[in-house]
């Protein structure tokens, strides 16, 4: 084993989960910070409704990514707003921040002195107690401490437990009386105690326990405290007072466990110095004596410290410390999601443009994923460099990440609007899940190659490789899973596309085959290639392969390339079979049309497809049983077949067998084509891969096993906590304070300030203007009619049906008045104008009517002249 990869590792101890604690600590009270700060949560959703009323700000998840560049103006027209009403608010929230770090600082200071004046410590004196310093002293010479630590007695405790504290460069140890009469009767069991508390000195991580200690109880007075002060004053509603809950419960947890698991993990490592300081590796030695072993039955997050069992497993095997858990991933998951929200508010409140907080959004979220699993894939090669032998070391943390996704989402949400945010929250985390564990065993599997690497040019460079290919697809396309409104931005695009793709193909008739395979394998490739993965996501696809099969530098790939090369024959002779039959049932003039050609483009995309996944098949179960080997087949065969196809495009004129369409010879050279198709088939290549290798593995005869049952009733168990953990965390409906009145009266205030906007006012035209309109002209046309009759068609005029009509409409008009009409100061003006007078056009046809008043009719149908003049010129400004 190359030793220079094995010490080139992360952080494993106290360090990297006191990372997370502070940064956790950081979201959490942003978060509670942000709902505080004044105007208060009733405040700022006033303010955002009137933001939206100003902006007609969409319903985003009806907003797809084709058609989202007409809302662009609209979204950064809210920005604005925002910005105007909360730019003030990120300092106040950093100012909390600051006061939340000064109170934790303080209580760090503070606590030796506390500890010492509330226990009544007294100095161990060598006037008292001579043979048992020189012990001592003995015993810190022996551990190889840098500053000597104070020795401090608990007079009164009879227990047989020592704590060290203290800070920086003065220790403190206090031992307990009763330890001290162990010093004369069990010597052993009193050097083992000492020993434990010099190892937590030589591990330096008292400074880490107790700052630890200290942020906890800062959060708890500076943001837990007045959270809940500010909303008990405020609230009565039962349903309002969970909604309010929930999210100071669930962060002030997570912050608690985030504590905990420091606080166990130094007794492990504080166990493992021991062990090595007295030179002894049988638990039983010294395992009894230590102080602290819990014995109420607590459930492993809440407790502070490890119980017997965990620590004689530790001592047993080591390696177990560094082993990624579930509980830091959930916690890493949390925090990311918290964090980037924070940071995308904070944005907004500065008038940011929207399509640049996304960018930096899918950024920020795509390297805290590639970032928390970087880090549980290289404690992962730790553990395995350390002796450790277990098997899927990726599946728990990965699955923790996507639990903390959806966590910290649904815990910071503050969305009225979106109802439906929490399950959208909770599908992409179970979205994020299976992509998250194979590409963490990937990288776990790739970075195992280094370890035979001697040059250390090499070894970063190949580690830098892994971690791009991570980082490209974190970013391009699992950042997605984590931002809710683009699950169903993703699926109003698929459902967009599909339409006009239908009508096309159909349009060309050709066989009963040709709308499934479109619908089934070309579409769906296309929109994963286009939409999902982008650029930087087909580069990730590629290196999956690459990376692997250039670190192992070996030429047992040969049988892969050969078998791909093979796959592309078997594609071409398809290809030329498919064109002959094109050209005998469909004649030349039929073929020179849009909907023919793509329809021609389907059927041999659905060729390569099939062709890969038989290629990858074949190659995983007889030929090279390996995924990467896999996946570098069915690329050969969608890279040759790509190629094929682009030379098709350009001469398919120009051989009179090979035609398929009216084209000119040689047809223009088209690279957007080229690269389209070449995307395509590597999406599908890695796809056909995916579902080849595991069919071969099913069909391939099973070894016998000797693994443990519990193991898979630990990940089934594992699996059941996060569908139910998901469901839990989906937030509660939307408070009273939120609903109709707010929105009313913002939408108004926002009428009577703020200049129209074009994109603001089309938006409202087309999503509940005309609606609104209709539902007074129709019933005024139907009684309009009514009133008229047909003396053609033999039909009298119905005066009580058009009166009845005209009141239809009345109430209409009474009813949009206490709506939100149109934004903008001239539109609202014109939109009050309009409804006063059709109301005036209907009384006064409705009168003229009952008293056979031709003049009164003459008058309602001049205001009614006027009345349409007037919803033109609205109509016109959205243009």
């Amino acid at each position: 084993m190359n030793t220079a990869f094995v010490r080139w590792r992360m952080p494993s101890g106290t360090t990297l989960r006191m990372a997370l604690l502070i940064a956790m600590t950081v979201a959490s009270a942003s978060v509670l910070y942000l709902l505080i700060t004044p105007p208060g949560l009733t405040g700022m959703l006033r303010e955002v409704e009137r933001c939206r009323a100003v902006s007609g700000w969409p319903d985003l998840t009806a907003v797809d990514l084709i058609t989202a560049d007409r809302f662009q103006g609209t979204l950064d027209e809210f920005s604005a707003c925002q910005a105007v009403a909360f730019g003030g608010r990120p300092w106040s929230i950093a100012a909390g921040l600051m006061v939340l770090f000064a109170l934790a600082a303080l209580l760090y200071r503070l606590q030796p002195w506390w500890r010492i004046r509330r226990a009544g410590l007294v100095e161990l004196r060598s006037t008292a107690a001579p043979e048992l310093l020189t012990e001592l002293d003995r015993m810190v010479t022996s551990a190889g401490l840098r500053h000597r630590p104070r020795f401090l007695v608990d007079p009164i405790s009879q227990r047989t437990g020592g704590l060290a504290f203290g800070r920086g460069r003065r220790p403190l140890i206090c031992l307990d009386a009763g330890l001290v009469t162990q010093f004369q009767t069990n010597p052993a069991m009193f050097r083992a105690v000492v020993t434990h508390e010099l190892a937590h000195l030589r591990n330096n991580d008292v400074a880490i326990t107790y700052f630890a200690i200290a942020i906890w109880r800062a959060f708890i007075v500076a943001a837990v405290l007045p959270y809940v002060g500010v909303f008990l004053l405020q609230v009565r509603e039962p349903n309002v007072l969970v909604t309010l809950t929930l999210p100071v419960t669930v962060l002030a947890v997570l912050v608690l466990f985030a504590r905990n698991s420091i606080l166990r993990l130094r007794e492990h490592h504080a166990d493992i110095t021991a062990s090595r300081m007295l030179a002894s590796t049988e638990p039983s030695e010294f395992l009894p004596g230590l102080a602290g072993t819990h014995r109420r039955r607590l459930p492993v997050p809440l407790r502070k410290h490890p119980t017997s069992a965990d620590r004689v497993a530790v001592l047993t095997n080591p390696a177990l410390v560094y082993r990624p858990g579930f509980g830091e991933a959930v916690t890493a998951g949390a925090t990311l999601q918290i964090a980037v929200a924070q940071v995308l508010l904070t944005l907004f409140y500065f008038g940011v443009p929207v399509g640049s907080v996304m960018l930096i959004g899918q950024v920020l979220t795509g390297t805290g994923l590639a970032a928390a699993l970087g880090i549980a894939v290289l404690r992962a090669r730790q553990f395995r460099a350390a002796g450790g032998t277990a098997r899927r070391l990726v599946v728990l943390p990965g699955l923790g990440i996507a639990l903390g996704t959806g966590i910290g989402h649904n815990v910071t949400v503050v969305d009225t609007h979106v109802p439906s945010v929490g399950v959208l929250a909770t599908i992409g985390a179970v979205l994020l899940v299976i992509p998250l564990i194979l590409l963490g065993e990937w990288a776990l599997a790739t970075s195992g190659l280094l370890v035979s690497l001697r040059q250390r040019g090499v070894r970063i460079t190949g580690a830098v490789a892994v971690g791009a290919v991570v980082l490209l697809l974190c970013v391009s396309t699992l950042s997605l899973a984590t931002l809710p409104r683009a699950v169903p931005g993703l699926v109003g695009s698929f459902l967009v596309l599909a339409q006009p793709i239908e009508q096309v193909v159909g349009a060309a008739d050709w066989t009963a085959l040709d709308l499934p395979l479109t619908m089934g394998i070309w579409l769906p490739l296309t929109f994963l290639s286009a939409f999902v993965l982008g650029g930087l996501g087909k580069v990730g696809l590629l290196l999956l392969w690459a990376v692997p099969l250039i670190l192992e530098r070996r030429r047992a790939d040969r049988r892969a390339l050969v078998a791909g090369i093979l796959g592309a024959a078997v594609w071409a002779v398809f290809s030329l079979a498919l064109r002959a039959s094109l050209r005998a049932d469909v004649p030349m003039p039929a073929r020179d049309d849009a909907s023919f050609r793509l329809v021609l483009s389907v059927w041999e995309v659905a060729g390569v497809v099939i062709a890969q996944f038989a290629v990858c098949v074949v190659v995983s179960l007889w030929l090279v049983r390996s995924l990467v080997r896999t996946m570098f087949a069915g690329a050969v065969t969608g890279t040759m077949c790509a190629l094929a196809l682009w030379a098709l495009f350009v001469t398919d004129a120009c051989v009179p067998v090979l035609q398929a369409a009216k084209t000119t010879c040689p047809a223009q050279v088209d690279i957007a084509y080229g690269t389209t198709i070449f995307g395509l088939l590597t999406v599908s290549g890695f796809a056909a891969a995916i579902a080849g290798y595991a069919i071969a593995s099913l069909l391939r005869p099973r070894k016998a096993t000797t693994a443990l049952a519990d193991s898979r009733l630990g990940y089934g168990a594992a699996a059941g906590v996060f569908a139910v953990l998901c469901l839990l965390v989906v937030p509660a409906p939307a408070a009273k304070e939120t609903t109709e009145e707010p929105l009313a009266e913002a939408a108004a205030a926002a009428r009577a300030e703020h200049p129209d906007s074009p994109a603001a006012l089309r938006f409202w035209r087309d999503t509940d203007g005309e609606r609104m309109i209709a539902e007074v002209l129709e019933p005024f046309h139907q009684a309009m009619v009514k009133a008229a009759g047909n003396s053609d068609a033999g039909i009298s005029p119905d005066f009580e049906a058009a009166r009845t009509g005209l009141g239809t409409a009345a109430r209409a008009i009474d009813k949009l008045e206490t709506e939100p009409g149109p934004p903008g100061k001239r539109a609202h003006a014109l939109w009050i104008d309009w409804l006063s007078t059709v109301d005036e056009s209907i009384r006064l046809i409705d009168t003229a009517i009952r008293t056979d008043d031709t003049r009164m009719l003459s008058s309602g149908a001049k205001e009614f002249d006027r009345a349409t003049e007037l919803i033109a010129t609205l109509r016109a400004m959205s243009e």
